[in-house]
């Protein structure tokens, strides 16, 4: 499922990377998120990205919460179940989305940045799948646990006028 964003919504997205990335310099909190070829407002905007596209697709609205520090593996809550989103950028073969621990929320949304305007949504796996099919890597900062997106369950909403229901889990 793929995620077009307007202009109003971009420069939305990119005023919460940016005061989240602010306020982290603020605070001086530990950058967790490893990519050495993006810079930390990078990372911020493209995990931006991903939640605000999850939130628009299920027509809720995205955690705008600055926290000085971790939002305890929650990124949003829909229809009472917690979800993280992951947004990663690789574009190869076998895509996989990767955390550095199992994940907290109930369940766990993968996203692919297609570009700076457009993400689509991979699909989904439950905390309790995740523990089952995830492998650990090292990608040379760190063991990671890691699923294959081709294991993910895709989120199919009914229609488009229904898209605040989600009927996949």
């Amino acid at each position: 499922m793929i995620v077009q964003f307007t202009p109003d919504e971009l420069i939305d997205v990119i005023r919460f990377a940016d005061a989240q990335h602010s306020n982290k310099l603020r605070v001086g909190a530990r950058e967790l998120k490893h990519n050495a070829k993006l810079m930390p407002f990078e990372i911020h905007y493209i995990g931006a990205l991903g939640e605000f596209a999850v939130a628009k697709v299920f027509g809720v609205e995205p955690d705008r919460r600055i926290l000085d520090g971790s939002d305890g593996g929650v990124d949003l809550v829909l229809h009472g179940r917690t979800c993280s989103v992951k947004t990663f950028t690789y574009t190869g073969k076998n895509p996989e989305v990767y955390v550095d621990h199992y994940p907290k929320a109930d369940i766990l949304i993968a996203c692919r940045l297609m570009s700076p305007c457009q993400v689509e949504i991979s699909g989904y796996i439950t905390r309790e799948n995740f523990k089952e099919k995830a492998t650990r890597k090292s990608y040379g900062y760190g063991e990671r646990l890691t699923v294959l997106c081709s294991l993910l369950s895709p989120i199919r909403l009914p229609t488009q006028s229904a898209a605040s229901r989600i009927t996949t889990w």
